[in-house]
Order: C-alpha cells, then structure tokens, then sequence
C-alpha cells in the first residue's frame, strides 16, 4: 500500500470571509473522515484568498474515488460554491517518505 497524497491549490472568490471558509471547510470533516482510505488532512492559506489543501489517503485508488464522490456530496456544496472554479489545481502523488513526531497535536 502507498500513501497517496493530494494537493488541491485554489482561490476562494471575492467575498468571501476566511472565517466563514473555514467554517465550511470543517463541515466536510465528518464527511471526509467516512471516506474509504482517508488519512489525514491540512488546509493552508498561502496568500490572501489562496489556499492549499493537502489531503492524505492510503491508496490512489481511495484518493481518486473520493475526487470523484466529493463533485457529488451535498456535503461538500457550501465549500465548493465558495471557490473560484478556474483557479483549481489538482494532484495525486505518492509519499516517497514520511517522518512524523511520537506525539502530534492537530491544530
């Protein structure tokens, strides 16, 4: 089994509060955490507006079916109608190596 790690990079739209992102943002916590193979995840604002979310999952294979079931869940609407369709970058890579600490607290 290799990790697969996705990277979605996109602009929120104008308007939008980074406060009411967030908020959406982890609405699709619980729905994330049913999905076959997910790992973990970390959201980053890298800009003004610009974010990247990281998403860990035990297999491409368990990646790409929930890419696919997340263009389809109720659950994920609020947070994909608040992001600029045209800005979205999108990809699948295998871990190559990973080193974590014995304790890690989310944030």
């Amino acid at each position: 089994m290799t990790i697969t790690v996705e990277q979605v990079r996109f602009r929120t739209k104008a308007g939008v509060k980074r406060a009411d992102f967030l908020a959406a943002a982890e609405q699709i916590s619980p729905w994330l955490k049913s999905q076959p193979g997910f790992a973990y995840r970390s959201l980053v604002e890298v800009a003004d507006g610009e974010w990247q979310d990281s998403v860990y999952w035990m297999s491409a294979e368990a990646a790409k079916a929930a890419t696919e079931a997340f263009m389809a869940a109720p659950e994920t609407k609020a947070f994909g109608a608040m992001i600029e369709d045209d800005s979205v970058s999108m990809n699948h890579w295998p871990e190559a190596l990973s080193v974590m600490a014995d304790q890690m607290e989310p944030a």
